[in-house]
């Protein structure tokens, strides 16, 4: 038997990967000990934004949680003691932005004589961002998974690294996990994702769009999208139970029994279709109308307007990524962009009381307080609060 490390677990993505494995077990009527897996050990700090981020709910899984943040894992004495449970782990990681993090743990796992079976770390397209850009001497359109090597040049390292330091501290902790799998001997797979959208989304850059589309459908002016070329930039999302389904499918499910495919490789998660900030605004404005009134016609009598807005999608700059390894590999069928759209709204519209979604009203309100050309500008959060109450009733 094996157990299961978590770091994260409470988010978008980590939740979406636990409702997997809770969703398996109810579907299939088995139990995780018919994988192999004895216990799931979920490590974070113990935040809550959404209800859906509690990972105590599923009642129906053998989790144990331990609340620590990651730089004082090596000192959490309740961690170490949950370790012992199992001599070998899967660690399936959300949360490593910072390569010591990644080093204190596998130190700690080699300090209590644990073996980890498996790596899987969730990293994200923005490494793309600090690397060469066409590093392997692809002329595709589309960024692939050896693009990744940094410049030789120092400077320009450091240069890239200031412009995304997100992306560069990805890169160094998928550099660290590399050397550390070889140096003792473990397996990895590292996961690079599009810009994430799906219940429970943290970052508020889809909800902001979706309560921007609310508040314009009915007020009836123009949605402001950001100038050229960021309006009209190709890139990828992918959605968070896609995510959650695949890293199900590594520890327990398909995946699981043809490991050799895709040990110690990266792969690139994203949807099929390559989208825009214009297409994403579009695609809002046409589901707006359904939250209202089921029967009623696709409003088109709400413009795009390009301006100085703020720009919440995408993440990069750089081409959008290849999904074809992916597809390969793991068997990736990403859900469609407009069903992700659908889906989205309708779970954070479900959603209207929780803390996660009034923080994003404020937060858009205050944004738009600083935008004086955009339409919405000066909106107050009590409107768009009665516009959200008036969409919630019909999607209910």
């Amino acid at each position: 038997m094996v157990g299961v490390v978590v770091f994260g677990g409470n988010g978008c993505v980590g939740g979406a990967f636990l409702e997997q494995l809770a969703l398996l077990q109810r579907n299939e009527g088995t139990t995780l000990s018919n994988y192999g897996i004895n216990v799931i050990v979920c490590v974070n700090r113990g935040s809550i934004c959404w209800e859906g981020d509690n990972v105590e709910k599923h009642d129906n899984l053998p989790i144990h949680c331990v609340k620590v943040g990651r730089k004082q894992v090596m000192k959490s004495k309740r961690l170490r003691k949950v370790l012992r449970k199992e001599e070998i782990w899967i660690v399936v990681d959300f949360s490593g932005y910072h390569k010591q993090w990644l080093v204190d743990f596998i130190e700690l796992m080699v300090e209590e004589k644990r073996v980890i079976q498996t790596y899987v770390y969730i990293s994200t397209d923005s490494v793309y961002e600090v690397c060469c850009d066409n590093s392997d001497g692809d002329s595709d359109d589309y960024v692939k998974e050896g693009n990744d090597r940094r410049p030789m040049d120092k400077e320009m390292r450091k240069k890239l690294a200031r412009r995304d330091s997100y992306g560069a501290s990805k890169w160094r902790c998928e550099h660290v996990l590399k050397s550390l799998g070889k140096e003792h001997n473990f397996p990895f797979i590292i996961l690079r994702l599009a810009d994430v959208i799906g219940p429970r989304d943290r970052t508020d850059r889809f909800l902001a769009y979706q309560l921007s589309a609310l508040a314009c459908w009915n007020m009836k002016v123009a949605f402001g999208v950001p100038n050229a070329p960021l309006a009209t930039q190709p890139f990828r999302v992918v959605y968070s139970i896609d995510v959650g389904k695949v890293v199900a499918s590594l520890i327990c499910g398909d995946l699981s029994c043809n490991a050799s495919s895709w040990e110690n490789q990266t792969y690139n998660l994203g949807t099929r279709e390559i989208v825009c900030v214009e297409t994403l605004a579009r695609e809002l404005l046409s589901i707006v109308p359904l939250h209202f009134d089921a029967d009623k016609h696709v409003d088109t009598t709400i413009k795009l307007e390009r301006m100085d807005a703020m720009q919440y999608f995408p993440s990069i700059t750089r081409r959008p990524i290849c999904i074809e390894r992916a597809q390969r590999d793991l068997h990736w069928e990403p859900t469609s962009f407009t069903t992700i759209i659908e889906e989205t709204c309708k779970y954070n519209l479900q959603h209207y009381n929780e803390d996660g979604f009034m923080e994003s009203v404020t937060e858009l309100v205050s944004d738009l307080k600083s935008n004086p050309h955009n339409p919405l500008h000066g909106i107050k959060a009590k409107q768009l609060k009665m516009f959200i109450r008036g969409a919630r009733k019909k999607t209910n």
